[in-house]
């Protein structure tokens, strides 16, 4: 199963991985929750710690054999009051197509798994320090020189490939974001980032691993000369990739890099459950 967590930055995200769990229902997967050891002895339960096969998969072992390994039960979704996570990063990296860089020393994050019954998604807002684009000192409104703070985002989980059972974790701008991930100067130069087009769902992807239980996760934001790895997935917006606007030059394809490690708050473990 897979925790969650991240958050990831206009200019390079850390994130979080993001989900939202019901405490109640399944929803199709990945979704998040746990996989708990019961007492009762059912064919109907999973086999094993990661609950991705049922014991009564299991044919090549006798009845009782796979009555004794059907002991674990899906629960999805996050349980309730424990649904708080942080993230903390090292250097971050947003380069454009054309060239243009954004660097920061470190990040952190805080956010919350959504109880909105997918199971899927997350919230959170992220903090970069020391941040510089052509040796000035980059900063968003309000805060200290070299602090970078993106607006509200949101996380959801889904496949790049469901036949691999590859799962990507996608951060875009929340509901109160204004379609941007952030805003700000460097200097006099001003700086915003967004998803691909700015329409409804559009922003960032990074791999995400899942079918274990964890109370911790690192995130690889990954980019290439400006494009993000990955750009496409099989969740809603297809192909989906941060773009930048360099005082006001025009939008252009953007990628993020940075590892960001993202904990469970109290070391609750979740799962990212690609099969249920």
């Amino acid at each position: 199963m897979r925790r969650i967590k991240i958050a990831g930055l206009c200019l390079v995200a850390a994130f979080l991985v993001s989900v939202a769990m019901s405490a109640t229902a399944s929803a199709a997967a990945p979704e998040y929750g746990q996989c708990v050891k019961g007492t009762e002895h059912s064919e109907s339960n999973y086999d094993s710690a990661k609950c991705i096969k049922l014991a009564s998969e299991d044919t090549g072992l006798t009845e009782a054999e796979r009555l004794k390994k059907g002991v674990w039960k899906w629960k999805p979704g996050v349980v309730a009051g424990k649904n708080e996570f942080t993230s903390k990063g090292g250097a971050a990296t947003l380069k454009t197509k054309g060239g243009k860089t954004v660097t920061c020393e470190s990040e952190k994050s805080t956010g919350t798994y959504l109880e909105d019954g997918t199971n899927k998604k997350e919230q959170t807002t992220v903090e970069f320090a020391g941040c510089k684009s052509s040796g000035f000192a980059c900063t968003t409104e309000g805060k200290a020189s070299g602090e970078l703070v993106t607006r509200e985002l949101i996380g959801e989980v889904g496949f790049e490939n469901k036949l691999k059972k590859k799962t990507a974790l996608k951060l875009e701008p929340g509901p109160t974001a204004a379609k941007k991930f952030i805003e700000f100067k460097c200097v006099g130069l001003e700086i915003k980032v967004r998803g691909k087009g700015e329409v409804a769902g559009a922003g960032i992807l990074v791999n995400i691993k899942n079918d274990a239980m964890k109370f911790e996760e690192t995130l690889k934001y990954k980019q290439l000369n400006g494009v993000q790895k990955p750009v496409k997935w099989e969740g809603p917006n297809p192909e989906t990739f941060l773009e930048s606007n360099f005082e006001n030059t025009g939008y252009e394809q953007s990628g993020q890099e940075i590892e960001s490690k993202v904990n469970n708050v109290g070391g609750i473990k979740y799962e990212l459950n690609a099969v249920v």
